[in-house]
Protein backbone atom coordinates (compact mmCIF):
# COMPACT_ATOMS: atom_id res chain seq x y z
CA UNK A 1 0.00 0.00 0.00
CA UNK A 2 2.80 2.44 1.14
CA UNK A 3 5.03 1.70 -1.92
CA UNK A 4 2.94 3.97 -3.93
CA UNK A 5 3.93 6.99 -2.20
CA UNK A 6 7.49 6.60 -2.26
CA UNK A 7 10.50 7.30 -0.24
CA UNK A 8 11.18 10.37 1.75
CA UNK A 9 14.28 10.89 -0.17
CA UNK A 10 12.42 10.60 -3.32
CA UNK A 11 10.07 13.37 -1.46
CA UNK A 12 12.89 15.98 -0.98
CA UNK A 13 14.44 15.76 -4.62
CA UNK A 14 11.35 16.19 -6.12
CA UNK A 15 10.54 19.03 -3.78
CA UNK A 16 13.29 20.66 -2.23
CA UNK A 17 13.29 23.67 -4.94
CA UNK A 18 9.80 24.17 -3.71
CA UNK A 19 11.08 24.00 0.11
CA UNK A 20 13.74 26.03 -0.29
CA UNK A 21 11.70 29.08 -2.47
CA UNK A 22 8.89 29.06 0.27
CA UNK A 23 11.02 29.03 3.06
CA UNK A 24 13.11 32.17 1.76
CA UNK A 25 10.11 34.10 1.38
CA UNK A 26 8.82 33.50 4.55
CA UNK A 27 12.49 34.99 6.34
CA UNK A 28 12.29 37.68 3.96
CA UNK A 29 8.68 38.33 5.22
CA UNK A 30 9.81 38.12 8.66
CA UNK A 31 12.77 40.04 8.20
CA UNK A 32 10.79 42.79 6.63
CA UNK A 33 7.84 43.01 9.12
CA UNK A 34 9.99 42.60 12.53
CA UNK A 35 13.42 44.71 11.30
CA UNK A 36 14.85 44.98 15.03
CA UNK A 37 15.26 41.32 15.17
CA UNK A 38 17.65 41.64 12.15
CA UNK A 39 19.68 44.41 12.83
CA UNK A 40 23.11 42.61 11.47
CA UNK A 41 21.15 42.20 7.98
CA UNK A 42 19.57 45.39 7.84
CA UNK A 43 22.68 47.59 8.69
CA UNK A 44 24.56 45.37 5.86
CA UNK A 45 21.73 46.07 3.60
CA UNK A 46 21.80 49.94 4.43
CA UNK A 47 25.50 49.75 4.06
CA UNK A 48 25.40 48.50 0.57
CA UNK A 49 22.64 50.72 -0.23
CA UNK A 50 24.81 53.67 0.60
CA UNK A 51 27.88 52.29 -0.98
CA UNK A 52 25.88 51.77 -4.08
CA UNK A 53 24.40 55.66 -4.12
CA UNK A 54 27.99 56.81 -3.78
CA UNK A 55 28.91 55.16 -6.89
CA UNK A 56 26.19 56.15 -8.85
CA UNK A 57 27.24 59.62 -8.02
CA UNK A 58 30.96 59.64 -7.99
CA UNK A 59 32.57 61.32 -11.72
CA UNK A 60 33.25 58.54 -14.38
CA UNK A 61 31.00 56.15 -13.00
CA UNK A 62 29.68 53.53 -15.48
CA UNK A 63 25.73 53.32 -14.34
CA UNK A 64 25.31 50.54 -16.69
CA UNK A 65 28.46 48.09 -15.18
CA UNK A 66 27.84 49.12 -12.01
CA UNK A 67 23.79 47.78 -12.80
CA UNK A 68 25.14 45.05 -13.92
CA UNK A 69 27.38 43.90 -11.04
CA UNK A 70 25.08 44.52 -8.64
CA UNK A 71 22.92 42.72 -10.46
CA UNK A 72 25.29 39.71 -10.72
CA UNK A 73 26.14 39.98 -6.83
CA UNK A 74 22.48 39.75 -6.09
CA UNK A 75 22.38 36.64 -7.45
CA UNK A 76 25.36 35.25 -6.70
CA UNK A 77 23.95 36.29 -2.88
CA UNK A 78 20.08 34.26 -3.92
CA UNK A 79 22.15 31.36 -5.17
CA UNK A 80 24.12 30.97 -1.99
CA UNK A 81 21.18 31.23 -0.18
CA UNK A 82 19.71 28.58 -1.55
CA UNK A 83 22.49 26.20 -1.25
CA UNK A 84 23.22 27.00 1.99
CA UNK A 85 19.19 26.25 2.81
CA UNK A 86 19.42 23.11 1.06
CA UNK A 87 22.41 21.98 2.99
CA UNK A 88 21.28 22.74 6.03
CA UNK A 89 17.63 20.62 4.81
CA UNK A 90 19.30 18.07 3.87
CA UNK A 91 21.81 17.70 6.93
CA UNK A 92 18.76 17.65 8.68
CA UNK A 93 17.23 15.23 7.00
CA UNK A 94 20.02 12.84 7.65
CA UNK A 95 20.03 13.58 11.09
CA UNK A 96 16.56 12.72 11.46
CA UNK A 97 16.72 9.73 9.97
CA UNK A 98 19.65 8.39 11.69
CA UNK A 99 18.06 9.00 14.73
CA UNK A 100 15.02 6.91 14.01
CA UNK A 101 17.11 4.49 12.65
CA UNK A 102 19.22 4.45 15.91
CA UNK A 103 22.18 5.03 13.88
CA UNK A 104 22.81 7.66 16.53
CA UNK A 105 23.22 6.55 20.05
CA UNK A 106 20.12 7.42 22.51
CA UNK A 107 22.11 9.26 24.96
CA UNK A 108 25.81 10.74 24.13
CA UNK A 109 28.27 10.20 27.92
CA UNK A 110 29.39 12.72 29.26
CA UNK A 111 33.40 13.43 29.98
CA UNK A 112 34.39 12.42 32.97
CA UNK A 113 35.65 15.72 34.50
CA UNK A 114 39.32 14.04 35.02
CA UNK A 115 39.19 14.39 30.74
CA UNK A 116 37.72 17.83 30.92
Amino acid sequence: MFERLGTLEETVANYANFLVAERLNELDVDVRLHPEEYADYNEAAEAAKRAEEALRQSPGCDQELLTTMLEALNVRSALESELAYRLGFMDGGKLHHCFTNHELPAKIPLRKEEEA
